[in-house]
């Protein structure tokens, strides 16, 4: 009768410990697939709005535009926007090389006005200095107050940028 109770414990044990085995098993893979399905999603979602910054920005492209400088722009505005996170690093500088090099082209051949002389421009610094002093106390303060807004705008894209690559 022993030999039966060993036996019927030994069953029970072994089933016991298969099952508990069984279940860390299933744990693992079911962990496992929703890992990978999370990861395939986020790589789903980022594709889609990399495609969604690539219409907007051919969008822009074969916009027209009456101005080289308008078009300079609305396509450096994007660039400078959220949704073009999404874009290749290489991409956005492609095109911004591209900018710079028309813009060179322009100023070598004389299609682009003179950049201002160190003369005008100390001129117009001094002037906007004498203005802004003439400003009544709360009017600096306001303009003073718009500027680090405009400042800590910057700011805040630029960490949402670095937050959005994967």
């Amino acid at each position: 009768m022993d030999e039966i109770v060993k036996i019927i414990l030994a069953a029970i044990v072994g089933g016991l410990a298969g099952s508990i085995l069984t279940l860390i098993a299933i744990r693992w893979s079911t962990l496992k697939s929703i890992k990978a399905a999370e990861k395939g999603l986020r790589t789903q979602l980022i594709y889609e709005d990399k495609k969604k910054a690539l219409t907007e920005l051919f969008r822009l492209a074969n916009q027209e535009y009456k101005t080289y400088p308008e078009f300079k722009a609305k396509v450096s505005s994007f660039l400078e926007g959220l949704e073009s996170e999404f874009l290749p690093a290489e991409l956005k500088s492609a095109i911004r090389t591209k900018f710079y090099e028309l813009d060179k082209f322009m100023e070598d051949s004389g299609l682009a006005p003179p950049p201002p002389s160190d003369e005008e421009l100390k001129s117009w610094l001094e002037g906007y200095e004498e203005s802004f002093k003439e400003l009544p106390y709360w009017e600096k303060v306001e303009a003073q107050f718009e500027e680090r807004l405009r400042a800590i705008k910057s700011s805040i894209k630029r960490l949402i940028s670095q937050h959005i690559k994967p």
